[in-house]
């Protein structure tokens, strides 16, 4: 039976604070949501150490969250954990592994925001104020040197260099997962599940590290985040809007806002107004667009800041992932090219993104299924509205998973 701590080291358990200065190399990630997979290819600079990293000299390895069902682990980091890190975007985060180890995720979620407490306690999670910075269905990735797992953001990270900060991480389902080196600190971390609306304090601090895009530009704009529409829809017209942020140290007036629908570009948006100095943000609607059934990538992107050319692009482009269906209700088939999925993954991907109006049957075709299934939450289920999984011949041994 897996205990929550093992392994604790025999000298002083002091943290090592530390800062690396890296020449900036984007990071080219490919998050495919509604295929259910996030895989993680890491270029060569990220195969080192994080920017700027806390690692503690004595630890304990713990199972929460990523190797455990006890699975959400929430941390409060302060600036000095961080020296000589200015105020910029986190584009990707690290988090470190007992040893070397290729995990694989299901749901996974890493939700951060800033904050101006200095520890935690027993009882609600404190989520106000932070915001999901990465969700992938699936995620597969390998530790690096000194076993850091790196979690590269869909949404950078605004860190204030003088602010605290929270990170909460969580997952659905892991094969393999990996414990997590953490040192002694005070109330510095919750853990608990993630369905259950309260945390349990306890004194531990995981080894944590961070890239980070100072903001350095007069004239630098980008989209930062969609705030419509909502995945999944259903068919039909939908707004599409997106946050326009301010990364520059002058005020922004003006820009363009570009967008594209599956590759397909759509009518640019000027924009007028003011945003002040590092991270000011407005809405702005960019139209609406008919979509019809099935996954669809909408991405979106500023040009033009103030009239003139904006010389950092990493930040410049957001994208989402939107996933078109009906309700589901009625029996469905499982199992080949024939059946209305060819999965049970398919099957359960598509359940769990659209949600039932009615009870739904999923009915497998026989054979053997090599996959690792986790079912979500599921909206509309009921004891009325159940969804049920099962043998299309009726005898469960004709179907293996």
């Amino acid at each position: 039976m897996n205990t929550p701590e093992s392994g604790r080291a025999s000298h002083n358990d002091k943290p090592i604070r530390t800062s690396k200065m890296m020449k900036t190399t984007t990071l080219s990630c490919v998050f495919l949501m509604m295929a259910m997979t996030l895989s993680v290819t890491l270029p060569d600079r990220l195969q080192a150490q994080p920017q700027y990293a806390l690692l503690h000299s004595s630890t304990s390895n713990n199972v929460f969250p990523f190797n455990s069902t006890t699975n959400q682990r929430q941390w409060v980091y302060y600036p000095s954990d961080f020296p000589g890190a200015p105020s910029g975007f986190i584009t990707t985060i690290y988090i470190r592994a007992s040893a070397v180890v290729s995990p694989n995720f299901t749901n996974l979620t890493i939700m951060m925001g800033n904050t101006t407490l200095n520890t935690l306690s027993t009882g609600p999670w404190p989520l106000a104020g932070m915001d999901t910075v990465l969700f992938a269905p699936s995620f597969s990735t390998s530790s690096l040197t000194n076993n850091w797992i790196a979690f590269p953001l869909q949404t950078p990270f605004f860190y204030t260099g003088t602010s605290n900060f929270l990170v909460l991480a969580s997952q659905g389902g892991y094969s393999p997962g990996f414990s997590v080196p953490q040192g002694t600190e005070t109330a510095r971390s919750l853990y608990g599940t993630s369905t259950s609306p309260t945390g349990t304090i306890q004194d531990r601090l995981a080894d944590f590290g961070f890239d980070l895009m100072p903001i350095t530009a007069p004239n630098d704009a980008g989209i930062w985040a969609f705030t419509s529409p909502q995945s999944p829809a259903l068919p039909g017209n939908e707004t599409v809007k997106v946050l326009l942020r301010n990364f520059g140290t002058d005020t922004l007036n003006s820009a363009t806002v570009n967008w594209s629908v599956n590759g397909i570009a759509q009518t640019s948006v000027p924009w007028t107004g003011m945003l002040m100095p590092q991270g000011d943000t407005a809405t702005v609607t960019l139209g609406t667009y008919n979509f019809p059934l099935g996954a669809h990538t909408i991405t979106s992107w500023s040009t033009l800041p103030n009239g003139v050319a904006d010389t950092i692009n990493q930040n410049d482009t957001a994208s989402m992932s939107l996933y078109v269906c009906n309700l589901l209700s009625g029996v469905y088939t499982v199992g080949d090219t024939t059946a209305d999925y060819l999965t049970i993954s398919d099957a359960v991907g598509a359940v769990g993104a659209c949600g039932v109006s009615g009870p739904v049957t999923f009915n497998i075709l026989p054979g053997v299924y090599n996959e690792q299934v986790s079912i979500p939450a599921i909206g509309g289920a009921s004891a009325v509205n159940k969804v049920t999984f099962q043998s299309s011949t009726g005898n469960a041994s004709d179907v293996t998973i």
